[in-house]
């Protein structure tokens, strides 16, 4: 009786490290920095579209603010949970990156008196903390993409170990960004007029 022996072969779970040295970070800075020079070139000085602006306006209750303040993180959180994210999340760094210079254009052609003391307290703060959140939440997603999209492949690698931790802190911090610029950001600007 033939037994006919199965070629062996050697799988490696761990092919790549998942620490890349940052790599998939500053890729992601960098097509996010590249979405700023595009707004700062071809955008102009009105107001972008409410689905893409991040930057709440004035009169708006805390939930909202909180809302239009982590949509982009909420959408990279979305994105790393489809392998189609592997694609996406890089067009939705460069669509903050336009928004956060258009939006920065907009306020300075808004008010002729609005100074560098003004805009480091109306847009600093809360980009800050939203640009934070986003690269941290947009590295771990790109990371968990990738992997959902090697496993149609057949390679198995493990999701990233802090995914979920790191989202938690990102809404911590996005909760407390929200409530400064809610409720201190107004006293602040006064102070400055």
């Amino acid at each position: 009786m033939h037994l006919m022996r199965r070629k062996k072969t050697i799988r490696r779970p761990f092919r790549r490290s998942e620490d890349d040295g940052g790599k998939r970070t500053l890729l992601l800075a960098l097509i996010l920095l590249l979405g700023c020079l595009t707004g700062s070139v071809f955008g102009n000085s009105r107001q972008p579209p409410a689905l893409l602006s991040d930057l709440p306006g004035d009169g708006e209750s805390f939930f909202e603010s909180f809302l239009i303040c982590s949509k982009y993180p909420l959408a990279a959180f979305l994105f790393g949970t489809s392998y189609c994210g592997a694609a996406a999340l890089p067009l939705l760094c460069a669509a903050k990156g336009w928004t956060l210079s258009v939006q920065a254009e907009y306020l300075f052609a808004q008010d002729a008196s609005f100074g560098p003391a003004q805009a480091a307290v109306k847009l600093c703060l809360p980009a800050a903390v939203s640009l934070f959140c986003f690269l941290l939440i947009s590295e771990d997603s790109l990371k968990n993409a990738s992997r959902l999209l090697s496993s149609l492949r057949g390679e198995h690698r493990p999701a990233p170990p802090h995914r979920l931790a790191h989202a938690a802190l990102c809404a911590a911090l996005l909760l407390l960004g929200t409530a400064a610029n809610t409720y201190l950001t107004p006293k602040f600007l006064s102070l400055l007029h």
